[in-house]
């Protein structure tokens, strides 16, 4: 078996795994659905669909930038009683970076206590509200629910969030390994294409 035929192999089987594991697409919390469809944020100098940080969060945004900012991602979702949970996913230069992000008390503030999540995080419950804050990898994620009684609910959405971001690096780091097998992937490619693909 040629080289290129392993590799292409070894694609599917890395891919195959994350496609059929439940909820790694796009985990959702359980008994919600999004409300709005999915929103970004960019720099100020480099908007994206819905324009900068200082859009979503007017001058608050200016901490987030001392913290090396580049990308916002926000959801939202309700259950069936109008119950809110949001999710907002900010993308930093660095881990490093996220990590001085949630220590940073102008974003995460004082008093704050860990939950039992596989990440460093502040947990916070102020009735009606719990939050939490938490860093993985270059993001860090802010969690929201309007009623503090769905805190379990709360915590378990932010553990799948933290699972899905670990099949993500498993499969870049087998991409990785693949990809010292070859020099160039097109030649890899053009060596699985069939001879009749070949002569279109």
């Amino acid at each position: 078996m040629s080289p290129c035929l392993r590799c292409g192999i070894f694609l599917l089987c890395a891919l195959l795994p994350v496609r059929h594991a439940p909820g790694m697409e796009n985990p959702l919390p359980k008994g919600f659905v999004p409300t709005v469809s999915e929103e970004r944020y960019g720099l100020p100098e480099q908007k994206l669909a819905n324009g900068s940080i200082f859009d979503y969060m007017d001058g608050g945004g200016i901490v987030y930038l001392d913290h090396g900012f580049r990308e916002l991602v926000h959801r939202e979702f309700s259950d069936a009683r109008n119950r809110r949970i949001t999710c907002d996913c900010f993308f930093m230069a660095s881990a490093a970076q996220a990590l001085a992000a949630l220590a940073d008390p102008r974003i995460a503030p004082e008093g704050g206590k860990p939950a039992a999540l596989a990440a460093q995080n502040k947990a916070y419950r102020f009735p009606p509200d719990y939050f939490i804050y938490l860093a993985s990898d270059e993001r860090l994620i802010y969690l929201h629910v309007d009623d503090d009684s769905l805190a379990a609910i709360l915590d378990q959405f932010a553990a799948d969030i933290l699972t899905q971001q670990s099949w993500i690096r498993a499969l870049d780091s087998k991409f990785k390994i693949c990809s010292k097998k070859i020099s160039n992937f097109k030649i890899c490619y053009k060596a699985l294409k069939s001879p009749k693909e070949e002569k279109k």
